[in-house]
């Protein structure tokens, strides 16, 4: 694997990805975990249909659901801490990946790659920054990884057919997406 250069110092992007979750863990692990704890209080996930049925009536209810559900197992500072790092360095991994297949030689440092889920952490202190909105942003990044890695050709036909059924499970984080990938065709067709 390339190693990128920070401050003369060659570093390997996995290192520093795994650096960042390490930091994560053990930020929510011992620091942070009266947010875990605020969070896990404020949700409330009861298995029953009649509550479960309005998670499938609105666009963007399966990803709340997904989002409620994972902020169960806050109640133990481990298995929340440890959910809640791997979240948050999902989209250094999606990007590093991006990057590497847009464009192969690029020369990024690798601090880069953790800028937005060193972002998604500072916004994860806050008390109301739930899970659902991790999930949506690692949604709209997978999507658009999967968007550049098919030919065009094949993602105009196919968006149109399963547009209705992503904005169903992700609601406005598909808005964010095709925002995104806009921004992405226009900066490309020049």
């Amino acid at each position: 694997m390339a190693k990128k250069s920070v401050l003369g110092i060659k570093i390997n992007v996995r290192y520093f990805i795994s650096a960042f979750f390490l930091t994560a863990f053990v930020y929510f692990f011992w620091f942070g975990d009266y947010v875990l704890f605020f969070q896990e209080q404020q949700s409330l996930l009861v298995y029953d249909w009649e509550h479960l049925r309005e998670y499938f009536i609105q666009p963007g209810g399966l990803l709340e659901f997904a989002g409620r559900f994972l902020t169960q197992f806050y109640v133990s500072r481990l298995a929340g801490a440890l959910i809640l790092s791997v979240i948050l360095t999902i989209p250094a991994l999606i990007l590093w990946k991006t990057v590497n297949k847009t464009v192969p030689d690029a020369k990024c440092p690798a601090f880069f790659f953790i800028i937005p889920s060193a972002l998604m952490m500072l916004m994860q202190t806050h008390y109301y920054h739930t899970m659902t909105f991790n999930l949506g942003f690692v949604i709209v990044l997978i999507l658009l990884l999967l968007a550049l890695s098919i030919s065009e050709k094949f993602i105009l036909f196919l968006v149109p057919l399963i547009f209705p059924f992503l904005y169903y499970i992700s609601g406005a984080y598909m808005l964010v997406f095709s925002l995104l990938y806009i921004v992405w065709i226009l900066i490309h067709q020049r």
